[in-house]
């Protein structure tokens, strides 16, 4: 399906319960679907929470129903890069960071 097409879904019939996908494991398909779609989205004039409803939100909270997954778990991750993992760094003479 067509970013186009998808757009028009959604706008057709709004972004609860809709959920966007890249198949990308048979036939011809687009791995760089998903954000594509959130382009177009953008371009149509949906707001940033609509976009990351349809492709974040909605994605977790339907795969959550296996009990496997969970929003809650999705906390944003933190980066010291001045820790070392066996001794070494990943740093070649650049300044850690760290947020």
């Amino acid at each position: 399906m067509s970013e186009e097409r998808m757009v028009a879904l959604l706008k057709q019939y709004g972004t609860d319960k809709m959920v966007v996908n890249s198949a990308a494991d048979w036939g011809r398909s687009d791995p760089l679907k998903v954000p594509k779609t959130g382009a177009c989205m953008r371009e149509h004039g949906f707001s940033d929470s609509d976009i990351e409803k349809v492709l974040f939100i909605n994605p977790v909270t339907f795969y959550a129903q296996s009990g496997r997954i969970s929003l809650d778990e999705m906390s944003p991750l933190t980066i010291d890069q001045q820790r070392l993992w066996e001794d070494n760094s990943v740093l070649r003479g650049q300044k850690p960071i760290i947020e």
